[in-house]
């Protein structure tokens, strides 16, 4: 019985005994974890760290990426704008030294065919002479080669004839012909000595005209400035020029007045009225609003309101003595002093050209002084500028006009184009009042009558040339301009009148079986009114 209580004590003990052999073994092993697990731990706290200063890094350069892509579009955008800045100077600086390479070009052509000419006439003179030479010579080796061959056929002769010895007692024939001979070859030394004398005359006649051309410029330089009222190639009020700046005004009085179309509200009461002040017969409605004819009618109305603004100014403003009205009290005290000097001229004996020419070069000086500063910003204190004091209030009234025939409802769009009507105003009245009164002589701008016939010659418009003579004007939005016009032989035209035309109506009425249309007018002009004067 204890044996047998021992024996399973025994075996308890024993089992307990392994028991705890595994649980120990456990226990270390679960140390061993837990030690490893402390390291995991200690590893992951560690890159949390990290991770956390990445993330904060990373915000920071997040914050640094937006504040460069600002700074960059900031930059790029002032790069942009001072590119397009410096190549609208370039674009200007090209367009000037184009028209100074086209008037150079044109006086270079003259020139040099001028120099063909004359060259073409000493180069004739020379052939001559080279082709009288060659003549003689010819003429000279045929008489050689006859004489030769009847002198060997008249020895030939004689030789079988006996008469050789004969003939040889006569040398008086070979010596003739000898003769002959030498009096040809001194004609043609005396030839070739004329010709050289020809080429020296040449020579000396081209640098002779090399001298007087010279001296002749000379004489040009010292009288320049008094007498010279010609315009340079390189001066921008040359007709090349002119003509450029006044298609650059044509381009902005289109951009002011608009396409009409997009967020824009016409006024089709307000444009029928106008249409009709300017005797234009056409109607337009919301159903047919024709803006075609709505823009050349603004277009026309624009330009002859800052005209009669023009002349309103220069009348009221022209013996003020303020300082706000320089330009008026130029253009009359100018006006006075011409008239004064032409009367001069014309009383005073003399034979100079300067007092002859002293009128026009007022003239021109003065409307050339008034073209390029005429109603620019005027100076103020402080180095501050201001709009010209007409420039102001013109403009103010100008886009008040327009908004009663249309309406821009987009407000950076209004803002825009009425910026426009300052440079338009300023621009439209140094070429009309100032720079045509620069030509020589004066310059001027006319408008086509409406209801003329179309004469492409002064006009330019949208027509087929097969269907002109079924045409007539509706209305001229932007005039003729040009020297002589009222004279068809010798005007010269900078631009041709821009023309919006319209068909001719077939009258109803039949008389005898004969049709009746319009009666042609008899000039396609409008006579010069005070506003333009």
């Amino acid at each position: 019985m204890d044996s047998d209580e021992t024996r399973t004590k025994y075996n308890i003990s024993q089992e307990n005994d392994s028991e705890i052999t595994k649980l120990q073994a456990q226990l270390s092993k679960l140390e061993e974890n837990l030690v490893t697990l402390a390291t995991e731990n200690k590893r992951l706290k560690k890159v949390q760290i990290d991770y956390t200063a990445k993330c904060n890094e990373n915000e920071k350069l997040k914050i640094d990426l937006e504040r460069e892509k600002k700074n960059n579009k900031q930059a790029n955008h002032s790069a942009v704008y001072n590119d397009n800045a410096n190549l609208k100077v370039q674009l200007k600086e090209l367009k000037k030294n184009l028209s100074t390479l086209r008037t150079d070009k044109e006086v270079l052509t003259s020139k040099l065919a001028d120099s063909d000419t004359k060259n073409k006439i000493l180069n004739d003179n020379y052939s001559t002479i080279h082709n009288e030479n060659e003549r003689l010579k010819n003429q000279l080796k045929e008489l050689e080669d006859k004489e030769k061959s009847k002198y060997d056929q008249s020895t030939t002769e004689k030789i079988k004839n006996g008469e050789i010895f004969k003939f040889q007692r006569k040398p008086s024939e070979l010596d003739e012909v000898q003769n002959k001979k030498e009096e040809y070859e001194k004609e043609i030394k005396n030839l070739n000595n004329l010709l050289q004398q020809r080429e020296k005359e040449k020579q000396d006649l081209i640098e002779k005209i090399i001298s007087l051309k010279k001296e002749a410029s000379q004489y040009h330089y010292a009288l320049g400035t008094v007498t010279n009222y010609r315009i340079g190639g390189n001066d921008k009020n040359h007709s090349i020029q002119l003509k450029i700046d006044i298609e650059e005004l044509q381009y902005k009085l289109k951009n002011y007045v608009t396409t009409l179309k997009g967020d824009f509200e016409i006024n089709f009461n307000a444009v029928n009225d106008l249409m009709e002040k300017y005797n234009i017969k056409a109607k337009v409605t919301p159903k047919y609003p024709n803006k075609p004819l709505i823009r050349a009618v603004l277009q026309h109305h624009v330009l002859k309101k800052i005209t009669k603004d023009m002349k309103k100014y220069f009348d009221q403003y022209s013996r003020t003595g303020n300082e706000m009205h320089l330009e008026a009290e130029i253009v009359s005290k100018a006006k006075d002093l011409e008239g004064l000097l032409a009367r001069f001229s014309e009383n005073r004996d003399g034979n100079d050209t300067t007092t002859q020419t002293a009128s026009i070069k007022i003239r021109q000086e003065v409307n050339i002084a008034l073209g390029n500063r005429g109603f620019s910003r005027t100076l103020c204190e402080n180095n501050t500028s201001t709009d010209h004091v007409f420039i102001i209030l013109n403009k103010n009234e100008l886009n008040k006009e327009m908004n009663k025939y249309r309406i821009i409802k987009d407000e950076t769009k209004r803002v825009y184009v009425e910026k426009l009507a300052s440079d338009l105003i300023r621009e439209f009245i140094r070429i009309v009042q100032f720079r045509l009164k620069v030509q020589e002589p004066s310059a001027q701008m006319r408008w086509v009558k409406v209801d003329a016939n179309i004469d492409p010659s002064i006009m330019e418009g949208s027509w087929d040339k097969d269907d002109i003579d079924n045409l007539l004007v509706e209305v001229c939005y932007f005039p003729m301009i040009g020297r002589d016009l009222d004279n068809v032989e010798k005007r010269k035209i900078y631009t041709h009148a821009q023309v919006f035309t319209k068909r001719k109506k077939f009258l109803g009425n039949v008389t005898n079986g004969i049709n009746f249309w319009p009666k042609k007018n008899k000039g396609n002009l409008e006579p010069v009114s005070d506003d333009e004067e």
